[in-house]
């Protein structure tokens, strides 16, 4: 049976090494990433036996925003869907930054856009008010649970000069 993935979409993270679980909502398709799904992780880490409401869910912080595919670390066994929950039309969708150098440490190359946006704005060096947007990297589904729960992706991330 074909699982179905919908905008709304609140899933379940288990992280057994430690206990705990953690959760995300899929919040859109973005275009501009190879329709990747855009999904936003909650803060929170719950105990394994701990059995938050949605609304708890919904209502804790934010704790980052990330491209990914959602069907893959189902098929993973990464994650479960626990429920649905309407997104709301006027939502502010994330910004994400990426760098036109690719593996370079300090580039001045930077591109900053809107998830959903077919337009990239490029800013040359990046300012320090966009340095707390996420990188806008599609990353796999493993790499996402390293970063909810070691902070991490695994992946480089991006530096920045120090003025």
């Amino acid at each position: 049976m074909t699982q179905r993935v919908k905008i709304g979409d609140i899933y379940e993270v288990p992280y057994k090494e430690n206990g705990t679980k953690a959760y995300f909502q899929y919040l859109m398709k973005d275009y501009t990433q190879m329709n990747t799904n855009v999904i936003k992780v909650f803060k929170t880490h719950y105990k394994e036996d701990d059995n938050p409401t949605i609304d708890d869910i919904l209502n804790d912080e934010v704790d980052f925003y990330i491209h990914t595919s959602i069907l893959a670390g189902i098929k993973q066994g990464l994650w479960k869907k626990i429920g649905n929950k309407k997104i709301p039309s006027n939502f502010e969708r994330p910004y994400f930054i990426a760098s036109k150098d690719n593996g370079i440490d300090y580039s001045e190359k930077w591109y900053v856009w809107q998830a959903g946006d077919e337009d990239y704005t490029y800013v040359g060096k990046l300012p320090e008010t966009y340095h707390k947007w996420e990188e806008g990297s599609i990353y796999p589904p493993f790499a996402v649970v390293d970063r909810i729960f070691k902070g991490d992706t695994g992946f480089k991330k991006p530096k920045f000069k120090k003025e």
